[in-house]
């Protein structure tokens, strides 16, 4: 019956199949392309691998579509594989009071479960045979703030910490008024565990003179519960760090209620009382020396008034962070902030960074030809450190320039997919809606990356999309998607068959 089932969704929903060939470096490439049309509207997309047992690391992609009329929504989560054409295998109704969602390993079984968190329970849904099904002693009752009145709006968060103690024990980490509540799951019960010490932040948004058709609201704020990141602020010791703006709270493993705060001051006190700016900071070992060190990202304005300043904190052999950090200066008067990726594989954290120039003439381009100029900058790490006040490698790409909205048409340059195979990272961009193209990575090379595309692709480009192996080859594909209601009803999968 269940195979009847999976069977009549398959024929429900067929995909059409085309092929996308280019060449990459005179070399045939192929790109298996697949587009799916769904019933529901889709919320959200994430790829996850679901079968870590099984020694082969593939992908699955999961979607939470919508389906139904206002008020009466209803939730629908599947999961697909690449058989080579999208196949949905398992489909499941969520609960309508249902919040978040997040997928978790136990030691032994050779795929995940489904963690869901509701407005008053925590519950795991393990999978059974074209399904996830509600294990009940699996089931707590949780004391969060997620009561939202809004039903049919379940998103993805992040639920597990890297803690698995080898005794077939996941733990979860759940926010709550009082803190961060630790659940302990294992094959046959879920219970509560320690608390740890973080509260919920606040970020206030500046006050604004309420406009005669002004939404009326009792609390116009934000609250953010930051997620945990595993580090080392010194060779010896474990600790989870909870970043938020400029702050970064400390929680060693072992004394959960001990909360230390290393604060960065990024943010003068006009800013925090205006509202203006924000900060995201990452928890990154930025030189290889075992001590997790800082990337502080400060942001201002929005669109093309964006501005952004990026300062690395380097922790001592104490833990502790200094007063000032190094400062990236990166090309151009707009910056996108910096990402920390190690491109060439030396066990360092090299720097990558999006900015423009934007002046008058800039203005009078994207008036007139549509299109702004956007350098991509890579900082390498040195044994004796970053050279910060000028990139070790340099690219301008032309992108198609939307007057409407003031944005970038296509997608800026991503380092996250594996394009040929050779384990080290390629660029993926997309200079208009209506091309992706593809720098394959020259390790030996001057050049790391070619001053022209390796490959391009004509294919319509929306304005999401994940990367990632979606059938165990070593080679990454990639999901294009969109979330507004003029586009969410499909999403097409381009599987990377060929040799790059």
């Amino acid at each position: 019956m269940k195979f009847a089932y999976l069977l009549f969704l398959i024929i429900l929903v067929p995909p059409s199949v085309g092929f996308c060939q280019e060449t990459i470096d005179g070399t045939k490439s192929l790109f298996h392309r697949s587009d799916v049309e769904l019933k529901g509207r889709l919320r959200h997309l994430v790829l996850e691998e679901l079968a870590p047992g099984t020694g082969v690391s593939r992908k699955k992609i999961v979607t939470v579509e919508r389906q139904g009329k206002y008020p009466d929504w209803s939730v629908r989560l599947s999961t697909w594989s690449i058989h080579p054409e999208p196949t949905r295998e398992s489909d499941v109704t969520l609960p309508a009071d249902a919040v978040f969602f997040g997928f978790a390993p136990l030691e032994g079984p050779d795929s995940k479960v489904l963690v869901l968190i509701r407005q008053r329970q925590l519950e795991v849904w393990t999978p059974e045979g074209a399904t996830f099904v509600k294990a009940p002693p699996l089931s707590v009752p949780i004391d969060t703030s997620f009561s939202v009145a809004e039903l049919g709006e379940v998103t993805p968060i992040q639920l597990l910490s890297p803690l698995n103690d080898g005794k077939g024990i996941t733990r979860l980490l759940i926010p709550t008024p009082k803190g961060i509540r630790e659940y302990l799951l294992d094959k046959t019960h879920l219970r509560a565990g320690d608390l740890y010490g973080v509260m919920p932040r606040m970020f206030y948004h500046s006050e604004i003179e309420r406009q005669p058709f002004d939404l009326p609201f009792w609390v116009r704020n934000s609250v953010w519960y930051p997620a945990a990141i595993l580090g080392n602020l010194t060779t010896s010791t474990r600790e989870l760090l909870w970043p938020w703006m400029d702050e970064v709270d400390v929680v060693p493993l072992d004394q959960k209620s001990a909360v230390r705060t290393l604060r960065f001051n990024q943010m003068t006190e006009a800013e925090r009382d205006d509202a203006q700016s924000y900060v995201v900071t990452v928890p990154e070992d930025l030189d290889g020396d075992g001590r997790t060190d800082f990337l502080v990202n400060k942001f201002q304005g929005a669109a093309t008034a964006l501005r952004a300043q990026t300062t690395l904190f380097f922790t001592d052999s104490n833990g502790n962070a200094p007063e000032k950090g190094l400062v990236l200066k990166p090309p151009g008067n707009r910056a996108a902030g910096a990402l920390s990726i190690d491109i060439n594989k030396d066990n360092r954290k090299d720097l990558a960074v999006a900015s423009s120039q934007f002046n008058a003439w800039a203005i009078v381009r994207a008036l007139i030809q549509h299109r702004v100029n956007v350098t991509f900058s890579l900082y390498l790490a040195r044994p004796d450190g970053y050279k910060l006040d000028h990139p070790d490698f340099e690219r301008e790409i032309s992108f198609r320039f939307n007057l409407e909205d003031a944005e970038i048409e296509g997608l800026l340059p991503t380092l996250e997919g594996d394009f040929n195979g050779d384990g080290y990272v390629d660029a993926l961009y997309a200079r208009d809606r209506r091309q992706l193209s593809i720098l394959i990575q020259k390790p030996n090379s001057k050049d790391l990356l070619p001053s022209s595309p390796s490959g391009t692709y004509d294919i319509a480009v929306p304005r999401q999309f994940r990367i990632g192996d979606l059938n165990g080859d070593g080679k990454s594909d990639i999901v294009l998607f969109d979330r507004r209601s003029s586009g969410n009803q499909r999403f097409t999968v381009l599987v990377n068959n060929g040799r790059l």
